[in-house]
């Protein structure tokens, strides 16, 4: 069955072990999310939600992907980084290494995208549910502004704290980029693409 809809394309980025893969899972897993399922992304991984636009007259494609965390691997990032309307920068409140990082994943957007639509850009703090600096929070202030980020949040992967919250603006978002009077592309639906994926039992 095929059915027009417009599609928006959500790359999660950041360093190994940040959460992005628990992120990613807690939500889409809802109650069946375990952390101790999740491991380390070496490929690609995604996941596919539809959802209407504030005049309920189109239906839009979310598609968010999971990403690498090694910077190592920066020579296929391209792949991941180009298309994207959203991209989520995540980083460990307990490691601030993550957190500079994030200056070196946002060149790469800014050096890779080729989207001609605005990217909306959106920085995390994952691990809130562990002791952190709270220097780390003047810090992620001071960051979303600087490299001009759309907003901040902080969550608990584990916990699930803020976990909807942060989706909930990813789709608000996702409807605002899509204009009422663009034209659809017709494209067959697949509710979750999940390929290429190798892990080594390590949450990345």
């Amino acid at each position: 069955m095929e059915e027009n809809y417009e599609n928006i394309k959500v790359t999660l980025l950041g360093d190994s072990s940040v959460g992005k893969s628990s992120i990613l899972g807690r939500y889409s897993l809802k109650n069946k999310f375990h952390i101790s399922d999740i491991s380390s992304t070496i490929g690609k991984e995604s996941f596919q939600e539809f959802i209407l636009n504030p005049e309920k007259t189109m239906k839009i494609s979310i598609k968010y992907w999971d990403t690498p965390g090694q910077l190592s691997l920066r020579n296929v990032m391209p792949n991941f980084i180009r298309h994207s309307n959203i991209v989520v920068y995540i980083f460990d409140l307990t490691n601030e290494e993550s957190l500079n990082n994030i200056d070196t994943w946002n060149e790469l957007v800014d050096e890779h995208n080729n989207n001609d639509l605005k990217i909306v850009k959106i920085l995390v703090g994952n691990k809130q549910d562990l002791k952190y600096n709270s220097e780390m929070n003047n810090t992620m202030k001071e960051k979303s502004k600087s490299l001009l980020f759309n907003r901040y949040f902080k969550t608990s992967a584990l916990k699930g704290e803020n976990i909807e919250e942060l989706f909930s603006y990813i789709k608000e978002q996702s409807s605002l980029l899509v204009p009422p009077s663009t034209k659809t592309q017709t494209k067959r639906l697949n509710s979750v693409d999940r390929k290429d994926i190798c892990t080594n039992n390590r949450c990345c």
